[in-house]
């Protein structure tokens, strides 16, 4: 029960709002995680020395089994999230815009492509969790 003339939600609408918070903070995690698995494939001259062989089938295995795989399914936990909250419009474009640039860092073979998709898929949750999830109001910050 809300008191007439104050600004204060109900505790279902705040458990709700909570919730989707959560939803939309789990979906920017999650394509975090797939562009810094794309970091790590795309880094691997920088970590292992070409002369010795078992180092880089040790990185190969800890990249593809570690990251690669559970980064599919966050990817697609992430689509499923980002249909669940699609009247947020922040969420839908960064999801269409990771699943294009996705896309084509593996059709093309060159790894510029591949840089810019893990550049991107890093960068846009680190402002999502440090401006605009703060940014992120459902009512107006000025009522009348």
């Amino acid at each position: 029960m809300t008191i007439p003339g104050q600004p204060h939600a109900s505790p279902a609408e705040e458990a709700e709002k909570k919730e989707v918070r959560r939803q939309l903070d789990f979906a920017y995690a999650c394509l975090a995680f797939v562009g810094f698995t794309m970091l790590a494939y795309v880094a691997e001259p920088f970590f292992v020395d070409a002369k010795s062989p078992g180092a880089e089938a040790g990185y190969s295995f800890v990249v593809g089994i570690g990251l690669v795989l559970p980064s599919m399914l966050a990817l697609v936990l992430a689509i499923c999230l980002t249909v669940m909250r699609r009247r947020h419009q922040p969420i839908v474009i960064f999801c269409m815009l990771n699943v294009l640039l996705l896309s084509l860092a593996l059709i093309w073979e060159n790894n510029s492509m591949r840089w810019v998709y893990g550049t991107v898929s890093m960068l846009v949750p680190a402002w999502w969790f440090t401006v605009g999830r703060w940014r992120n109001t459902d009512t107006p910050l000025l009522q009348p």
